[in-house]
């Protein structure tokens, strides 16, 4: 599983060089680093999700851009998919659900992944 934010082409104008890392080649396209994005798969998944169900976790307004195509599929070459960033207990989290690339399909906890669960 992997998570690849990416910004609309009208926002990269106003993107200061000195804000940018800089990244390699992927099929084709510079990959660079750039802002915030998740690092890691949160401890409490259950409690998250038991939130989220009740409508009790706080929205940010921040939400995370990221392209769930398939590694191997270039026709379309991006897919957006769109993650909504929450506030709980001094932290911030995002909900996905898996969409396994069938290669190095491992969480920051050492776990696989399973396809379409959620995970925060």
């Amino acid at each position: 599983m992997s998570v690849r934010p990416v910004l609309s082409a009208s926002e990269t104008s106003k993107i200061s060089r000195n804000h940018i890392r800089g990244g390699q080649g992927f099929y084709g396209a510079k990959t660079v680093l750039y802002g915030d994005f998740p690092q890691s798969i949160a401890e409490n998944q259950r409690e998250l999700e038991k939130l989220y169900q009740a409508k009790d976790l706080h929205p940010t307004g921040k939400v995370y851009r990221f392209d769930s195509a398939d590694l191997r599929d270039f026709d379309p070459p991006y897919q957006e998919r769109v993650c909504e960033e929450y506030f709980y207990a001094d932290e911030k989290y995002i909900r996905v659900k898996a969409k396994l690339s069938g290669v190095m399909n491992v969480l920051s906890n050492g776990q696989e992944p399973k396809a379409d669960r959620i995970y925060w």
